[in-house]
């Protein structure tokens, strides 16, 4: 081995190979020439002027810093363990496979290119002032940070999606008049369903012929996207609850059903309110019939089941929708039922 040291050009020549171990320092301002295997352990700084070139193997171990002014350039394999700090002035380039584990910083300057993997395992700072290129894969593991002064591209599929807590959530109103219906942010879907109120019953005049029932309210119903049917910015769904009409007097009819609607941004469905009726016929209270289940009493709708007002029989009539009772000879009429909205969100 030759060691040039210093301006006194002192050159020490070894046969066999040369360990340097516990050295404080070490300066080489000119060449280091290795036959074989050279192995600094412990070193607390090693600054080298010019380039390092190993045929085989090269092994730092336990080291403080490395300040490179030139390029290092390893053929097989370059082994960097411990290290607490790697200053590159110009490029590393290596054929092979560069590992560098437990590594506080790595700063270049420029371009570091890996034409097969290059692995980082709990680095504190990854900062590449250019290009970080890889033409397979790129692994980056326990990293602190990772600040890029330009973008970061995929070539895959990137999904953001909402949590699913609190879903689904299912919501009705049943008091007529206004209502305001804030839905959970994180649903995707929203049903609405409304059913209007039930016709009120007419009042009779004459004996023994009864007065003819109201007509029960109608269903309607349908799904909303959050995203494409309305705006992610909205947050609430409005409308009204529809009454029961009122009950016939004397010989007179009852009075309509109220209509109920769900409203969100511009976009309206309404459920009908029935029609009060009077004069002779059927006493009884219409029944909800334009739903889609349970021969038109109710509504299915994604697993869940909206049940609409049974025929009113008696003088109150059954809720949700349905008409009211017709009175009896010489009797007013009964109200129909209120109507009533769903909605359930999910995802």
């Amino acid at each position: 081995m030759l060691l040039t040291l210093g301006p006194v050009n002192l050159t020490v020549e070894c046969v066999t190979d040369l360990e340097l171990q516990a050295l404080k320092g070490l300066g080489v301002v000119r060449s280091v020439t290795v036959a074989r295997n050279l192995s600094l352990l412990s070193i607390l700084q090693i600054a080298i002027s010019q380039q390092v070139t190993a045929a085989r193997n090269v092994a730092l171990q336990g080291k403080y810093q490395i300040n490179s002014t030139a390029s290092v350039t390893a053929q097989r394999a370059l082994s960097l363990g411990k290290l607490n700090d790697i200053d590159l002035a110009q490029t590393l380039t290596v054929a092979q496979t560069l590992g560098l584990s437990r590594v506080a910083n790595l700063d270049t300057l420029q371009s570091l290119t890996a034409v097969r993997s290059l692995g980082f395992d709990r680095l504190a700072t990854l900062t590449p002032a250019q290009t970080l290129t890889a033409n397979r894969a790129n692994t980056l593991d326990r990293l602190a940070q990772i600040a890029l002064s330009t973008a970061i591209s995929a070539t895959r599929t990137t999904t953001l999606g909402f949590p699913p807590t609190g879903l689904p959530a299912p919501a009705q109103f049943t008091t007529p008049g206004a209502y305001t219906y804030n839905f959970p942010r994180n649903c995707q879907f929203v049903d609405r369903i409304v059913l209007g109120g039930g016709g009120g019953g007419g009042g009779a005049s004459f004996a023994f012929t009864p007065a003819q029932g109201g007509d029960a309210g109608a269903f309607a119903w349908d799904t909303l996207q959050r995203g494409v049917d309305f705006s992610y910015t909205e947050t609430a769904i409005t409308g009204t609850v529809g009454a029961g009409g009122s009950a016939g007097t004397a010989a007179g009819s009852g009075g309509n059903g109220g209509n109920s609607t769900a409203t969100i941004n511009g976009n309206t469905i309404t459920g009908t309110g029935g029609t009060g009726r009077g004069g002779s016929g059927t006493q009884n209270g219409d029944a909800v019939t334009s739903g889609n289940a349970n021969s038109g009493k109710d509504v299915s709708l994604n697993s869940q089941t909206y049940a609409g007002g049974a025929t009113s029989t008696g003088t109150t009539a059954n809720v949700p929708g349905a008409g009211g009772r017709g009175g009896n000879a010489f009797s007013n009429g009964n109200a129909g039922a209120r109507g009533q909205v769903w909605f359930y969100a999910y995802q």
